[in-house]
């Protein structure tokens, strides 16, 4: 199985949860708040991948969901 390296997973409530994956380090603690704009952690590539890069993936009730229907790319 694949490893993520680094792991950050956000509960959002309601049983949505996201999950960030290949960072270098984290800036957020297990407990901590975390607010719209936070910068939550620095990418990296410490999942074994050669190529540096931000796994990203959103879950409701266990189930993954789509990400490009939950958020915009500016």
């Amino acid at each position: 199985m694949r490893s993520f390296g680094n792991l950050l997973i956000i509960d959002h409530g309601d049983a949505y949860l996201s999950i960030y994956g290949n960072n270098e380090t984290l800036l957020k603690q297990v407990g901590e708040e975390v607010k719209g704009g936070d910068a939550i952690a620095h990418v990296g590539n410490s999942g074994g991948n050669p190529e540096t890069g931000l796994y990203f993936e959103l879950r409701h009730q266990g189930q993954p969901l789509d990400p490009m229907k939950w958020v915009s790319l500016k």
